[in-house]
């Protein structure tokens, strides 16, 4: 039960993430933005402190290693799909990562599908079918060939795809540390991978992010936010099944897509919640049955 209690706290936290980031990307750089909420693994210090390290297992370093590059890829992909278009347009298509987890998860962790499974795929599917309906088009498969034409979509997809990997990978991860220590450290190493690119990209001037860095302060929100869902994500997957966590987890796409249409005065609403309730009842008939 503590899982889900863990899990639903991910689920807020992750929607106002969401919605806090693309605000701070109105006025910071995608790359200094991610490397700010990598950063925020400072916060977790005083805990490591007081909890000390944990027993470190023999998968620890393999699976950071993988899990912070391919976090770091998708951090990436996630901040420019958001930057780019609107939240309730995008943000549904992060709960396909259940549909990608039936392909990965028996791989990596050992969990398989059920029949319920497969019914919540085909809801998952319809709904990312009529989120992509538009009024003046024709054919049966004229939603999926605007799919492709969506850059933002598409980078959001392959957002949901990666963590499909990651989140068995955080499990392995945790089991192999404990949630706290594997936050921290998985955040620390995408912290340094972000401080490469932005050191890059400036040519080691600093001068580079100087408008930028004026504007940090409006992403304190949002790392606040990460680093919270970051460690109740963690906690959940150490108390149940991958696919559970990361399903509660993406239902919050329903309270993401209602505040962004208030807060950025997004447009398609009625369709857009439509087509997101009924991803997210695919989800639930995954993880409740």
């Amino acid at each position: 039960m503590l899982g889900y209690v863990y899990a639903f706290l991910c689920f807020i936290f992750f929607s106002f993430y969401v919605l806090a980031s693309k605000h701070s990307l109105k006025k910071i750089n995608e790359y200094l933005l991610g490397f700010f909420l990598q950063s925020m693994f400072i916060i977790t210090i005083p805990l490591v402190i007081i909890f000390g390290i944990p027993s470190i297992g023999p998968h620890f370093v393999l699976a950071l290693i993988i899990g912070s590059i391919l976090n770091f890829i998708a951090t990436i992909f996630y901040l420019k799909a958001i930057k780019n278009a609107e939240v309730s347009s995008t943000i549904p298509f992060i709960t396909l990562t259940p549909l990608f987890l039936l392909i990965t998860s028996p791989f990596i962790v050992g969990e398989y599908a059920g029949l319920y499974d497969m019914i919540g795929i085909v809801l998952i599917v319809i709904g990312t079918y009529v989120l992509e309906i538009k009024k003046n088009k024709k054919g049966f498969l004229s939603p999926f060939k605007e799919l492709v034409k969506n850059k933002s979509a598409i980078y959001m997809l392959i957002v949901a795809f990666i963590y499909s990997i990651t989140s068995n990978i955080d499990k392995i991860g945790v089991q192999n540390s404990s949630p706290l220590f594997w936050v921290f450290s998985l955040n620390l190493i995408m912290a340094l991978l972000f401080a490469c690119v932005l050191l890059k990209k400036s040519n080691f001037n600093l001068n580079y992010f100087k408008k930028d860095l004026k504007n940090i302060k409006f992403a304190i929100p949002a790392g606040i936010f990460k680093i919270l869902t970051c460690i109740f994500q963690m906690l959940a997957l150490n108390l149940i099944y991958v696919s559970h966590v990361i399903a509660i987890k993406r239902s919050s796409v329903i309270l993401t897509v209602l505040l962004g249409a208030i807060l950025f005065k997004e447009k398609n609403l009625k369709q857009r919640i439509f087509a997101t309730l009924i991803i997210v009842a695919g989800v639930l008939i995954m993880i409740l049955t």
